[in-house]
């Protein structure tokens, strides 16, 4: 085996603060347990410490700190291991917001306009290092050594941040900054394993050499192979010390080794100085232990009706291919308009079943596509079925995909690592050949489940034990980056939010569940992995840290992450109802918002500390509280923080600050929604009466075996009063609840109560909702189809008075389908506002409503007043956000751009129904502009706002306004080389057709497995020395192997000469513009560039790279493109690619001196003569 090949390890996002391999059981005996190591002081708590309480020369100079920073010391807590702040409780404005106190404004912060939800994360982490660095010396954080992570939620009122610490390029394990910002506000700030490094992040051995060391201490075990190459870390390991002293660090090289024939996932750390093993652990999390087809919805255990297998479940999004080629059914598993032979491997955008009894692909040559049921278990496949079409892999599907779509409820602003990876396909691994467990992989990114045997069921079949393993993955996904500690808690909350039942994973067991030293008892029935009820067990009483400490049966993640498993179940089932008087509906809802969101940004849940338990800023409590708030101050209470105080100190992991406060939400709805349902063809209708003080409301879906008592996905949020869905699948029951919110997304009312559906073919309309002006008829077109039998009678009831209905032809003679058609007729005198009408349909035998809506206009809208961008603004960015003030009566807004104030060159328009948008394509950059917005319903367009004009902002390589680009140097490479040259080891740079820019011909160098160091060199240019704006401008496309932490292994480099070759200087990363480089090249396997910045990473589309070269100016100079590779792995296909080199100055237009195109006729001015 080539020796470097041999250290090849998973680049997969590391752990940040877990402990040895999450299993509820261990897996089956594995020879390489022996093996394992885990040095003293991984993973080490915080020394949370109130200021008073420390030593008072160090207290006096933190207070001191904390007095300029303007925190009372009431409201801090210290590490005084690390000799950082634990915990700040604040309320600084940090980003425009509605929170208390803050009145920033984006113009002050050097933007005229709010950025586009995508920015927000940006500009928010912007802020927070603003303050960070005004405050450097009182929070003793340098801002320069994090890379950030952000999260953004709930239209942007709640900003989750997460700043990874790295030092010289080396990330530091765990070390992190959590920042949680509400309305605007930064309201939680601490640290996490932050102390003073104090060990060479340079290597003493080489990975080469660590890995022997590896290799010696794991034979004779020989690894079959590795993920990728080693890669250095930093690891903070605990110590007894002075306070600030209680850290030492290790550099350690980190490997991920695969094993023939074994599915644990194991990682190594070696020391990069001395050689030593410092960690060889399991990192997966284990368990312990119209397309339809037969689902298992809850356990295989046998008990009726979620305990069986229940036929016609729908398969949601499945993705069929047909004669056309392939298409991606609807939530219920329905296809539109695809005709001839349909196909699927179960797999859709979101989830990917791989079955180990074999494949998966299942036909239907018309009609619908029903992947059946089957008896038995493992590999049973129903008569005739595909070897992969089973229990397992059909009941996967649908609940893998059910419980996505709850989670993207949740997670909706798009831009977060939480909604990237729920909008990601996942591969869920079905029947691996062996028993008695489940994973996560954090190295494949994938969720397993075992086949049945040793007493245990196939753990494929229980749902619980699917949305436990696939918890691990949100958990592993989310701001914070790693699995929270102790890591097994928040994946069975996810599991018991779902299924609405507090055992998780019924069935896995044929006997009661053991509850480490306090068993289920016999009334709970729970033969799942546990039960998250502590009213289900022998002793009756909460879980305490106390009795996790004082049982010697409770070392364990599992046991230990159920204190806080259980207080999010009395959240949801004591507490919310007992103190803020919610009903079950309401109660869920809440809880599993603030569950979701607050799990995000959480490292560890809780220290085992009394008394200050979840004092840290990250630590579950105080993340709970956050997502709560609804004012950007928690230090003055948020809605349901008596609620989440009461779980919390239940089990002892709370915390006494902040003070509990019932504070409530102020101006929030005042009464429950009262709300009616109706079916319709694959589909439903849901009205309700307004609710004081709402602002929107928010619809829930669920289907399955017990409806309303399953988690529910967000299916809409809307201000209206009434809302049609889509993509269910007839015949199966539907459950849903409306919820009222006020102005925060923390205040949610009391919802509806849960109204169940059955959608079926009878009446539809292919217009549900009409507007009109009034003194217009409505019409709408009614379609009558089977179960009806002709003739069908129709009856109208709901509309507004004084207006008359008629429907041609009634009765519906048939034959059916048919179409009649309903006019609103005397609408002159109608209110306006939205009306429901139901009609009804009758053949003596089937009744059958169908909900229409009713929008009626008494006039056209009035002038909208606009609001930003502002009049006069400057760089404002190209994904602006233009907003307004709301108007009466307005079915939709138009925006128009210009680029002159009469609008005869429109260059954008927009239409919404919002009172702000967003323009596509962007912007153009480094122009004036104009824009206007009018209202309009179907009474016709209202007028015109003022005009209003600003400036975008100029990209790099713009030419400011007023200047034009001149064209120094350009060649796309068309006529060969043309004088560019190239040399050095192992060089492959060519003239090649293969990836272009624009014509046909481009240059590329190749990423060997060898070391290579491959020079082009442009032709001399003569650089300008007047203008402005100097700039090297071209296009790249890269392929070079990195080891996915901000660090290269292959990689590119810009060099510049300015003495014909003699030297060369690298072109810094302050002077690119765009296309920044991507990381350090390493050091060990050498490469001729190692340790210097590059570009590396995967394929992305040609890319322009802008240089400012305005230093050069007046000067001879030389490019030099340099591509290097190392010795040994690299990236298939690997390659950098170069196209369309220019340079470009700017220059001042000279304004004319005399024009006149005539356009105006003969002046006076002009004379003609004859000679």
């Amino acid at each position: 085996m080539n020796q470097r090949h041999r250290c090849f390890v998973a680049v997969a996002l590391f752990l940040l603060v877990s402990g040895i391999a999450a299993a509820v059981v261990a897996p089956s005996a594995s020879p390489l347990a022996e093996k394992e190591v885990r040095l003293a002081g991984l993973d080490a708590e915080p020394w949370m410490r109130t200021v008073a309480e420390l030593d008072s020369a160090v207290a006096g100079r933190l207070q001191a700190d904390l007095a300029r920073l303007g925190v009372d010391s009431r409201n801090a807590f210290v590490d005084a291991r690390g000799g950082q702040w634990a915990t700040l409780w604040l309320k600084e404005p940090i980003i425009p917001g509605d929170g208390v106190g803050n009145g920033l404004t984006w113009a002050a912060l050097g933007e005229s306009a709010a950025p586009a939800a995508s920015e927000l994360g940006l500009a928010a982490w912007n802020g927070l290092v603003r303050y960070l660095d005004e405050n450097r010396a009182e929070l003793r954080i340098e801002s320069e050594q994090l890379t950030p992570r952000t999260g953004v939620d709930s239209n942007g009122q709640l900003i989750q941040i997460r700043g990874m610490r790295q030092v010289n390029g080396v990330p530091v394990r765990g070390a992190s900054v959590a920042a949680t910002i509400s309305h605007g506000n930064l309201i939680l700030l601490g640290v996490e394993q932050w102390g003073k490094i104090d060990v060479s992040t340079e290597p003493s051995i080489s990975a080469s050499d660590a890995t022997e060391a590896l290799l010696a201490h794991l034979a004779p075990n020989e690894p079959a192979g590795y993920h990728s190459k080693p890669r250095l870390e930093l690891l903070p390991i605990g110590i007894d010390g002075a306070p600030g002293r209680g850290y030492t660090h290790r550099l350690a090289w980190i490997f991920e080794p695969q094993f023939a024939g074994r599915n644990e996932s194991y990682e190594a750390a070696i020391d990069a100085h001395s050689g030593e093993i410092l960690l060889l652990q399991d990192t997966n999390h284990y368990a312990t232990r119209n397309l339809k087809g037969g689902v298992l919805p809850a356990s295989n255990d046998g008990i009726v009706p979620d305990g069986v297998e229940v036929p016609g479940y729908p398969m949601p999004f499945v993705r069929v291919t047909h004669p056309g080629g392939s298409a991606d059914a609807d939530a219920g598993g329905n296809l539109f308009n695809i005709s001839g032979n349909i196909t699927t491997q179960l797999l859709g955008p979101y989830i990917k079943m791989v079955d180990n009894c074999g494949a998966i692909s299942q036909s239907s040559a018309d009609g619908d596509l029903d992947l059946g049921i089957s008896a038995g278990t493992d590999c049973v496949v129903p008569g005739g079925a595909s070897a992969g079409n089973t229990h397992a892999s059909r009941t996967g599907y649908y609940e893998l995909n059910r419980l996505k779509e709850q989670a993207r409820g949740q997670w909706s602003s798009p831009g977060s690592p939480a909604n990237t990876w729920l909008n990601a396909q996942l591969t869920s691994n079905m029947n691996i050949n062996s028993t008695c467990n489940a994973f996560w992989s954090n190295s494949n990114f994938t969720v397993n489940f075992y086949r049945s045997g040793g007493g245990c069921a196939n753990t494929g079949e229980l749902a619980g034990v699917f949305d436990h393993e696939w918890g691990h993955g949100m958990d592993f996904s989310g701001t914070a980056g790693g699995v929270s500690s102790p890591g097994e808690g928040i994946a069975d909350v996810y599991a018991a939010l779902r299924l609405d039942t507090s055992c998780v994973g019924r069935g896995f067991r044929t006997t009661l569940c053991t509850g480490y030293g306090d068993a289920c008892t016999a009334a709970s029935a729970c033969t799942g992995i546990r039960d998250i009820d502590w009213a289900h067990r022998t002793s009756g009483i909460p879980h305490t840290l106390t009795w996790a400490l004082a049982n010697p049966n409770c070392t364990s993640v599992h046991c230990r992450g159920a204190l806080y498993a259980e207080a999010i179940w009395d959240l949801a089932k004591r507490d919310l109802p007992g103190l803020h008087g919610m009903d079950n509906n309401t109660a869920m809802e809440v809880a599993t918002r603030i569950a979701y969101l607050g799990a995000d940004n959480v490292t560890t849940w809780f220290s085992t500390t009394a008394g200050t338990a979840g004092c840290a800023a990250s630590s579950g409590y105080q993340q709970l509280l956050a997502v709560d708030d609804d004012n950007g101050n928690i230090l003055d209470g948020t809605p349901h923080m008596q609620a989440i105080s009461a779980a919390f100190t239940r089990h002892e992991i709370a915390c006494a600050t902040p003070a509990v406060t019932v504070s409530g939400c102020a101006g929030g709805p005042t009464a429950a929604v009262s709300a009616t349902i109706n079916p319709n063809d694959t589909g439903a209708d849901l009205a309700w009466a307004a609710v004081p003080n709402a602002t929107r409301y928010k619809i829930y879906r669920t289907d399955g075996e017990f409806g309303c008592n399953f988690g529910k996905a967000l299916v809409a949020t809307t201000t209206s009063l009434f809302f049609h869905d889509t993509g269910l699948q007839n015949g199966r029951e539907y459950s849903y609840i409306v919820a009222p919110f006020g102005a925060s997304d923390a205040c949610m009312g009391a919802a509806s109560s849960c109204l169940s559906v059955t959608p079926q073919a009878g009446l539809s309309a292919a217009n549900n909702a009409v507007s009109i002006c009034t003194g217009t008829p409505a019409v709408y077109s009614i379609t009558v189809t089977p179960p009806f039998v002709a003739p069908v009678t129709l009856s109208v009831a709901g509309n507004p008075s004084p207006s008359t209905t008629n429907l041609a032809p009634n009765p519906v003679t048939g034959p059916l389908p048919a179409v009649s058609t309903l006019t609103i007729g005397n609408t002159a005198s109608v209110a306006a506002g939205d009306h429901l009408i139901t009609v009804t349909g009758n053949d003596g035998v089937t009744n059958f409503n169908l909900a229409l809506q009713l929008t009626a206009y008494a006039a056209s809208p009035g002038v909208p007043s606009l609001t930003s961008p502002a009049a006069g603004a400057t760089n404002v960015p190209l994904s602006t956000s233009f907003s307004w003030a709301a108007q009466v009566g307005v079915a939709s807004y138009q925006l128009e751009v210009a680029t002159d104030a009469a609008f005869t060159n429109i260059v954008r328009t927009a239409t919404t129904a919002s009172t702000s948008t967003t323009v596509s394509p962007e912007l153009p950059s480094n122009v004036q502009l104009y824009w206007r917005v009018r209202g309009t319903n179907t009474c016709g367009n209202g007028n015109f706002s003022p005009v209003r004009s600003f400036a975008t902002v100029a990209l790099p390589g713009d030419c400011g306004i007023g200047s034009t680009a001149s064209e120094v140097y350009g060649y796309g490479f068309e006529a060969g080389a043309n004088g560019w040259t190239s040399s050095g080891t192992g060089d492959t740079w060519a003239t090649s057709s293969l990836n272009t820019h624009t014509g046909t011909a481009s240059w590329r160098a190749s990423s060997p497995t060898v070391v290579s160091d491959q020079r082009l060199l442009s032709p001399a240019m003569n650089l300008p020395a007047g203008g402005s704006g100097l700039t090297l401008q071209y296009w790249n496309y890269q392929e070079m192997e990195d080891n996915a932490v901000t660090a290269c292994y292959d990689g590119a480099i810009l060099e510049v000469t300015t003495n014909g070759g003699a030297t060369f200087t690298q072109i810094g990363a302050a002077d690119l513009l765009t296309d920044p480089y991507d990381g350090l090249v390493n050091s060990g396997f050498s490469n001729p560039i190692g340790g210097l910045s590059a570009w590396c990473g995967d394929p992305q589309a040609m890319t322009r790279t802008i240089v400012d070269i305005s230093d050069l100016a007046g000067q001879t100079v030389q490019f030099r493109f340099r591509f290097a590779s190392d010795s040994s792995a690299n990236r298939p296909n690997g390659a950098w690619f170069l196209d369309d080199v220019k340079v470009q100055n700017c220059e001042v237009v000279s304004p004319d001196i005399f024009n006149d195109g005539f356009e105006a006729g003969n002046t006076t001015a002009w004379s003609a003569t004859v000679p």
